[in-house]
């Protein structure tokens, strides 16, 4: 996932690359563990984001 930032001409990409795994303890079926895997991707990449953005100078 890239996020695109932007302030004042300011412009950063920041590519975002997080994962999420559910096991059979998560979920019996299948399909609700892609559901919860995908549900912990999210939620991964998001995290990711928002510690990448406290990490940026220059926006300031």
């Amino acid at each position: 996932m890239n996020y695109r930032v932007y302030k004042d001409g300011f412009e950063k990409v920041l590519p975002i690359k997080a994962t999420g795994t559910a096991t059979f303890s998560d979920a019996a079926v299948a399909i609700a563990r892609l559901r919860i895997a995908n549900e912990k991707s999210i939620q991964n990449n998001i995290a990711e984001f928002i510690k990448q953005l406290g990490k940026l100078t220059d926006i300031q």
